[in-house]
């Protein structure tokens, strides 16, 4: 307990109730050995008594107030001490061992500056009391001896109070240290941007950062006590998860709030063998979406490539068709010119199949110039609404200034896309919302935008229609992909589109979920016009 309390004065007062208990036993035993055995005067034993009684008073106060309990106790002995010293007019050679552990309590329990105060006084104090009991009694002064005596209790205490002086301040200096350590440890805990889980050896919550509580939901309190794998249960996360058979450093993925979240989770020391565990948690949601959209582009990026070249070496072999079905309807015969005339309008067709391939492919770069998007849409109204048919019903909405470089025949193009698709997917008589906006980077970013730029500018076609499941969405740019029955499209509409906004620098998303409607979103960066 004192080697506790050397290691931290001021902060460690737990060795005050034991070392009370051992002063009050042993004036227990000084009073009952001194009046039973050495039949001490009645006016001693009643000190000592005293001095018991006060003991006793320290040692209720040492649980809850031990720096009271250490003043009165010591406060007792060095009264007992003094008074002892005053009856026998004489030195004693406990003086020398208690009072430097006196001195060295006081340093303890209020620091070093009232050690030394402690020192000096005791160091006066002492010998003030041998000389008065000496001259109540009509004494002579000290002699030789005493003299030696009282120079080795002034040397005691001065190393005592020095050597203890200079071991209170280093670990004084050494405690700010730890700390600032503990500080410093604690504040990078509550502000790593990944969540920090520490686990008792039953897996059990201690301590968990805001970043962990909120992930797990754990509110104001941290979670604290409670089973990890109760926590984790209540956050959706697998029933089979079990953080003892982790190895270390490898990495758990958990899917959270029925797969909305993805976490991944890795244990330090999991099986708490050795007592705490460390659980580090990291939201790997945006990433793995971001991964996934990256991954898209790259195969999108790809199998345009490959339309593209396709479809230049099919247009050369189409020109060449058309070429000689040209020609063939010179030819006199009437049927041989009907065979040609159906030659030339398949071979138109193809063309425009080949040209949509083309824009897919990133080859077909018009003329783009600055347009007001809002008001391109605006007047675009007679066109969408007679694309979505007399069964349908297209409402504008939005507006606002914001201008964007594109190409105006390809915006056109990919607007009358969107509601064709919006038309084909939607039950009669449901409505088409055709939005305009001008969006912040987060506003943006909150709709789905992949762009990292500042305002954008975003055509939005929503749908009433049944939705799409997560399948069709991951294939919805593919060439030649599509949902509609055999004859009613190529599926190469949304790859089109995409391919286009890819040359605007913008980004085109599909917003969906099974029976709640499709919503189409355009990103196009804002400009400032010139």
């Amino acid at each position: 307990m004192l080697f506790d309390a050397v290691r931290n004065p001021l902060n460690n007062l737990s060795w005050v109730r034991p070392a009370t208990g051992l002063a009050l036993g042993a004036y227990v035993i000084i009073a009952i050995l001194g009046y039973a055995l050495f039949a001490e005067p009645l006016s001693w034993f009643l000190v000592e008594l005293g001095a018991c009684a006060l003991c006793a008073l320290g040692l209720g106060w040492a649980e809850r107030r031990p720096a009271r309990a250490a003043a009165l106790v010591i406060g007792t002995i060095s009264a007992e001490m003094l008074w002892s010293f005053f009856r026998l007019g004489t030195f004693d050679i406990t003086a020398t061992l208690v009072f430097p552990a006196l001195v060295v309590g006081v340093g303890l329990v209020w620091g070093s500056r009232a050690m030394v105060l402690a020192a000096v006084a005791a160091g006066g104090l002492i010998p003030a009391a041998v000389l008065a009991g000496r001259l109540h009694r009509s004494e002579p002064f000290f002699h030789g001896q005493e003299i030696f005596a009282l120079i080795i209790l002034q040397v005691v205490l001065l190393t005592v109070t020095l050597f203890g002086r200079a071991v209170l301040l280093a670990y004084g200096r050494m405690l700010d240290a730890v700390a600032q350590s503990r500080q410093h440890y604690a504040e990078l805990f509550r502000s790593s941007p990944d969540g920090l889980v520490e686990l008792d050896e039953h897996h059990r919550i201690i301590e968990a950062n805001p970043a962990a509580a909120a992930l797990l939901q754990l509110g104001t309190r941290g979670g604290r006590r409670r089973p990890l794998a109760e926590v984790l249960a209540d956050a959706g996360a697998p029933a089979d998860f079990d953080i003892a058979r982790l190895r270390p450093a490898e990495i758990a993925t958990l899917e959270l709030d029925s797969g909305r979240r993805v976490v991944e989770a890795v244990a330090r020391n999991p099986r708490g063998a050795a007592g705490r565990a460390l659980l580090v948690l990291r939201d790997v949601t945006e990433h793995r979406r971001l991964a996934q959209h990256h991954a898209q582009m790259q195969r999108l990026e790809t199998v345009g490539q490959l339309a593209g070249g396709i479809a230049h070496e099919f247009n050369n072999l189409l020109t060449a068709i058309g070429g000689n079905a040209g020609l063939m309807q010179d030819h006199p015969a009437d049927d041989v010119r009907s065979l040609a005339g159906g030659i030339l309008e398949a071979q138109r067709r193809a063309a425009s199949l080949t040209r949509k391939l083309v824009s897919f492919a990133q080859h077909d770069y018009r003329n783009p110039e600055a347009l007001s998007l809002a008001r391109e849409i605006s007047e675009m109204g007679e066109l969408l609404r007679r694309t979505a048919g007399p069964e349908h019903r297209v409402v504008l909405k939005g507006g606002g200034p914001g201008w964007v470089m594109a190409d105006r025949l390809q915006l056109e193009q990919m607007t009358v896309q969107l509601v064709a698709n919006a038309r084909d997917a939607a039950p009669r008589g449901s409505v088409i919302e055709v939005r305009v906006a001008v969006l912040t980077r987060e506003e943006a970013a909150a709709a789905g935008s992949p762009l990292t730029g500042g305002k954008q500018l975003c055509v939005e076609v929503a749908d009433q229609g049944p939705g799409l499941s997560d399948e069709v969405k991951r294939r919805l740019f593919e060439p030649f992909f599509t949902t509609k029955p055999p004859g009613a499209g190529a599926g190469l509409g949304l790859a089109a589109v995409h391919g286009i906004m890819a040359q605007h620098a913008g980004a085109v998303t599909i917003e969906s979920r099974d029976g709640q409607g499709a919503t189409a979103r355009l990103f196009f960066p804002e400009v400032v016009r010139g």
